[in-house]
């Protein structure tokens, strides 16, 4: 290879079969920094900056700022820079992300001109945003007077107030305000509407300074490019302005709950369903899940248990006469900890111990007797085919980001075939739904909630 620059260090690569791609994993030394690069053949070039961006609070810092950074940076002083690449660009893609515990700048190209001028546009932005008083007003909040009536407005504030409106997003925040309570996970990064205003100018800069370093930050990139290139840029484009290591943020874990706990949430009557309907939640937080294959294992366990109509779980549900499936089923990695979700909507508030207990016996039932072999195989052949899809590979950069910010093995985010086979040889196993099913019961961090319709 061609080493253009030399500043940051080869850790470790390995060749990824699936993907068709060499994966290299690089360090800067002055700041930490990490650079994952996926030599491919593909035509597009891809490159993502993420940040660990964990607020403290519903007043949407996270979200604001990913939308502020992009109104004009020191070099590129115009308004909305992202437009006028936009135009100019023959990027196949360019979007930024909030997350719970991360945000995201992405971009693809098939043009390597293309791709240093997107560079030179999304690094300028990120590091060296104007940041300025009306870019907080415009994407922020602002008040506004009319006719003697004052009213709020901002594009993020408008985004989450109709965001808000939707029951799905309502039941999440909910499970998650209760589950993850005192942490970055327990507060909505894309800002609560009666949250947003409290949020200061100052504070939005504060939070760039403290978060937006190269010391925190992941570089990756993807495609038939060097990626000393894409070093070499960043390191005349930032590295020689910011310096200096800190230790990486990290979102903060609940400690273990003494047992199970229970909560009530109310979501608007007739928002999407019936105006008297109810439903259950069960949610299991879940400790140790932190690697690809524990991670792998709990998508085993929800594909065996409700993965399909004819699974054990949605036949529980079928058997009870009313109800159906919650759209919230299933694990979330989401966060550091990983949440189990189970759950019935379309209940009457007298069928709330009913359901409860059906999903219970039925999640017993599997802890004492298993499955029949041929359900693990086909769980099995789904997962290969899932991981193995080929996706762009600026997409496999994006669902890796969140394991280069929260400091596990990068490599491993990307190549799945080691632990896809290690899950084969554990799913063949006679006890192996037994075993998963019964840590599953055995978790204290267990949260039963009923949701219920409110008028007001």
């Amino acid at each position: 290879m061609n080493s253009i620059n030399m500043t940051f260090e080869l850790l470790e690569q390995r060749h990824v079969p699936a993907l068709q791609a060499l994966a290299q994993v690089y360090r800067h030394p002055g700041t930490g920094a990490r650079h994952l690069h996926l030599a491919t053949d593909e035509l597009e070039i891809g490159f993502l900056v993420g940040f660990p961006t964990l607020p403290e609070t519903d007043d949407g810092r996270a979200h604001i700022l990913e939308h502020t950074v992009l109104c004009g940076s020191e070099r590129f002083p115009v308004r909305d820079p992202f437009f006028s690449m936009m135009q100019r660009s023959v990027a196949t893609f360019m979007n930024a992300m909030t997350y719970a515990d991360r945000t995201v700048y992405p971009f693809a190209t098939t043009d390597p001109a293309d791709f240093a001028n997107l560079l030179d546009v999304y690094l300028d932005a990120v590091f060296f945003p104007r940041l300025d008083r009306t870019s907080f007003l415009q994407e922020g909040w602002r008040a506004e007077l009319h006719e003697g009536q004052c009213s709020l407005h901002g594009v993020v504030f408008n985004e989450m107030k109709n965001s808000y409106s939707s029951p799905q997003r309502m039941l999440y925040r909910g499970l998650m305000k209760e589950l993850f309570a005192g942490t970055t996970y327990g507060v909505d990064s894309g800002g609560d509407p009666l949250s947003i205003p409290s949020l200061s100018y100052e504070t939005l800069r504060e939070f760039h300074a403290s978060h937006y370093h190269p010391s925190q930050a992941v570089f990756m990139s993807s495609g038939p490019i060097d990626p000393a290139r894409v070093q070499a840029h960043i390191e005349t484009r930032v590295m020689t302005r910011l310096t200096g290591l800190a230790p990486r943020l990290l979102p903060g874990l609940v400690p273990p709950w003494t047992g199970p706990r229970q909560a009530t949430l109310s979501l608007p009557a007739g928002a999407g369903t019936g105006a008297e309907e109810h439903g259950l939640q069960l949610a299991w937080r879940l400790d140790g899940v932190t690697t690809i294959d524990d991670k792998l294992r709990l998508a085993a366990l929800m594909q065996l248990i409700a993965g399909h109509d004819g699974a054990p779980i949605p036949q529980a549900i079928r058997a009870l006469g009313s109800g159906r499936p919650s759209s919230l089923m299933g694990p979330d990695l989401s966060a550091q900890q990983a949440v189990m979700h189970l759950g019935v909507s379309g209940l009457r508030a007298g069928q709330l111990d009913a359901a409860h207990d059906a999903l219970m016996t039925a999640l017993q039932r599997l802890a004492r007797e298993g499955m029949p072999p041929e359900s693990v195989d086909g769980v099995l052949r789904q997962l290969r085919f899932g991981e193995r899809q080929q996706t762009p590979g600026y997409r496999r950069l994006v669902a890796a980001a969140d394991a280069g910010l929260r400091g596990e093995n990068l490599l491993d985010a990307i190549d799945s075939e080691l632990p896809l086979a290690r899950l084969a040889v554990l799913m063949r196993e006679p006890d192996f739904l037994q075993r998963e099913v019964q840590r599953l019961l055995a978790c204290t961090n267990h949260l039963r909630v009923h949701v219920q319709p409110d008028e007001n």
